[in-house]
């Protein structure tokens, strides 16, 4: 959550971004069809075809631009497991976070930062 309030410069429309609240009117119709899209490239990887591109597109992102899109949102979940698998921790509040965002954390990991 921390880089979305770095890239909005606002902390409460960051957490609604991480909350998955993509709705939310602060939120431009360019930034909601890409977040769209990568919700699925993340989640359901499987499932992603060349259709699913075209969203990006009528909203005027080129093929570099998608392109930045897809390895952004690949190098997030290779170094994400990089690390879970090397059993990283979340640091400070980190975790703190990612409970009230709702956000999964992988049992094992994290007691050493329960309060």
């Amino acid at each position: 959550m921390r880089w979305v309030g770095r890239l909005t410069h606002d902390g409460s429309l960051a957490e609604r971004i991480a909350q998955g609240m993509i709705e939310d009117p602060m939120v431009g119709e360019p930034e909601r069809a890409m977040l769209t899209y990568v919700e699925k490239l993340t989640l359901r990887p499987g499932e992603v075809e060349r259709e699913d591109l075209e969203p990006l597109r009528r909203q005027g992102f080129s093929d570099a631009a998608i392109g930045d899109i897809v390895l952004n949102a690949a190098l997030f979940a290779f170094m994400n497991r990089i690390v879970d698998g090397l059993g990283g921790a979340l640091e400070g509040d980190m975790r703190q976070a990612a409970v009230a965002l709702g956000l999964p954390l992988h049992p094992g990991t994290y007691e050493h930062l329960e309060p």
